[in-house]
């Protein structure tokens, strides 16, 4: 699962729960597209210069470089639309146990894909106005940012 939010504590060491949180399932077919689509523009943003698709992802923008997502949001857009109304997007292949190995090409509606990149600009605007940041992060960082408490004797996994 992923997670995308504000937060105003970008320099504590302590993960907070994230304001104004989507929480997505880019693992699953349809939204891995959206995902595939979209979320490379936004790689600069990963904390260690890791694959933004990859596992154990912590993207954040705050500052300047709430500017800058903002430019990258006005780049996508354009992009998707020199797309038509609806595609396929390739994102490899796929092998179920004991089925033969098929692509994965999950449909695209560039309205929905616009959708998702307003949402992140507002997201980037509301962070400018409240000296906030933007976030973006899946696998460890999941459970603390959306408020997910461990059980008694449990830790967060990393």
């Amino acid at each position: 699962m992923e997670v995308l939010g504000i937060s105003r504590e970008l320099n504590n060491q302590e993960l907070l729960p994230l304001e104004h949180r989507l929480q997505v399932n880019c693992r699953r077919a349809p939204m891995r597209g959206y995902f595939a689509v979209v979320a490379p523009a936004f790689q600069e943003f990963t904390l260690r210069g890791e694959d933004i698709g990859g596992l154990h992802v912590f993207a954040s923008a705050s500052g300047p470089a709430l500017a800058r997502g903002l430019e990258l949001c006005s780049q996508v857009e354009e992009n998707l639309l020199s797309h038509p109304r609806a595609w396929r997007e390739h994102l490899g292949t796929i092998q179920r146990p004991g089925y033969p190995e098929m692509p994965l090409r999950p449909f695209i509606v560039r309205a929905k894909a616009l959708a998702i990149v307003q949402h992140l600009r507002d997201l980037f605007v509301l962070a400018q106005r409240e000296e906030a940041g933007v976030v973006f992060a899946n696998g460890a960082f999941y459970r603390p940012l959306c408020g997910i408490k461990p059980k008694p004797g449990e830790e967060y996994y990393s």
